[in-house]
């Protein structure tokens, strides 16, 4: 097997396992957003009811949120590679089934999509630990997490034309069978490498307890609820823009679709730009999330109060506002989980804390609607500002708790330098 150890130095290998996994992450995105990507057409093309496709995204949103926890067990406890194989098949059959029936079953299969899509993280995040050292391993987070903005983009500038050529239902079909071709790929490559043991960068491989235990509790409750917060914001703006367009500027469905190819553009960049101010300039990286946050919060504002008559300044606006979001999912659900791994079990605390996400995803995804509806496009920005403002709050304040708990000791976690 490829095993990239430190001391070692066989790059080429490390390499080509993370493009391996950040090929797979880019089909699970392939196969998860095509549904948020085309709601704008559902009703008008007659794929399916609204409030169906609505309640669909929601249900998926809960699904991966409730399912990141069997995932994270699965991951630590049986070959990870087996469980995102069986994510990659199950997707792909959710979506072809969507494209030959949608209407009322939507909601049924993106629900099981979502426990499908929930089978990659986990094991994924396991088996880098497994097998790159710690400067590689927060590099590989970079590059698998462009896999999903890669596919997002993908979906947002391929939906347009393959509805207007084929409709709406080969979206789903071209999804799906994307997935499936994965399937080989993953099964022929994924096994030259280890699935890892229990050893990982930085985890806390004894149980803490008294003073230190309580102080990483609260510091992990402070986290998550940030967490929860990132995943509202993120795939709530997400969701929405290409709707807001669309009604508050008057652009056909289509090039609504279409709009929403800036923000895996935004996401992607994000990375870079978080990875460069935890590197150089913000080195604590709860300090770092909540300076991202505040990204968001000006986006918000600046939209809210200055540019909401202007369609390309308010698609950039939001653009902005959610690829943020993606830096600070960079930091608090790539980089931090091996921090917070008892005895080793990264797998299982990654999928607790990619729940939180998705615990959030699927409040806003339900309630953006009946945000917008009630009080309008302000009401809801004047919400996504306040949410920002709590998260960058939630990260400054776990930091000084981490930091004055710990004495900046680098073998506790999350330090001043660290």
């Amino acid at each position: 097997m490829e095993v990239i150890k430190e001391g070692q130095t066989n790059k080429r290998a490390g390499r080509r396992l993370i493009l391996l996994c950040a090929f797979a992450y880019f089909i699970s995105y392939l196969t998860r957003v095509d549904l948020a990507a085309v709601l704008v057409a559902v009703e008008e093309t007659g794929f399916s009811a609204r409030n169906d496709a609505v309640l669909a995204l929601a249900l998926t949103s809960a699904a991966y949120g409730a399912g990141q926890f069997v995932s994270g067990w699965l991951g630590d406890r049986f070959d990870p590679r087996r469980v995102a194989a069986c994510g990659l098949v199950l997707t792909a059959a959710c979506n072809i089934t969507a494209g030959c029936f949608g209407g009322a079953a939507l909601p049924a299969l993106w629900a099981l999509n979502g426990l499908a899509q929930s089978l990659f993280w986990p094991p994924i995040v396991r088996i880098l630990s497994a097998n790159l050292p710690k400067p590689e391993y927060d590099k590989a987070c970079v590059w698998v997490n462009w896999g999903g903005s890669f596919g997002t983009m993908a979906v947002y500038l391929i939906s347009p034309l393959v509805i207007k050529a084929l409709g709406i239902r080969a979206v789903f079909a071209i999804a799906g069978g994307a997935a499936l071709a994965a399937v080989a790929v993953w099964a022929a490559f994924s096994r030259r490498y280890s699935v890892g043991a229990a050893e990982l960068h930085g985890a806390v491989n004894v149980p803490q307890r008294g003073a230190q235990g309580k102080s990483r509790a609260a510091v992990f409750a402070l986290i998550m609820c940030a967490i929860l917060l990132q995943g509202a914001l993120r795939d709530g703006i997400t969701n929405w823009l290409p709707t807001y367009v669309n009604e508050n500027f008057g652009i056909d469905s289509s090039s609504a679709v279409l709009s929403g190819a800036l923000l895996p553009v935004c996401g992607a960049l994000a990375y870079i730009v978080t990875q460069f101010i935890h590197k150089r300039l913000i080195k604590n990286k709860l300090l770092c999330a909540a300076a991202v946050f505040s990204a968001c919060a000006a986006s918000a504002a600046l939209l809210r109060f200055f540019a909401a008559g202007n369609v390309f300044v308010s698609v950039v606006c939001l653009a902005v506002a959610a690829g943020s979001m993606h830096g600070v999912n960079l930091i608090l659900i790539c980089i931090i989980p091996p921090f917070f791994a008892v005895n080793g079990r990264v797998a299982l605390v990654s999928g607790i804390m990619n729940a939180g996400v998705y615990i959030g995803s699927a409040f806003a995804t339900y309630c953006v609607p009946l945000v917008t509806g009630s009080y309008g496009k302000n009401g809801y920005l004047d919400l996504c500002l306040a949410a920002a403002l709590c998260g960058a709050a939630f990260c400054a304040a776990a930091s000084v708790k981490w930091r004055a708990k710990n004495n900046g000791s680098k073998e506790n976690g999350i330090c001043p330098n660290g």
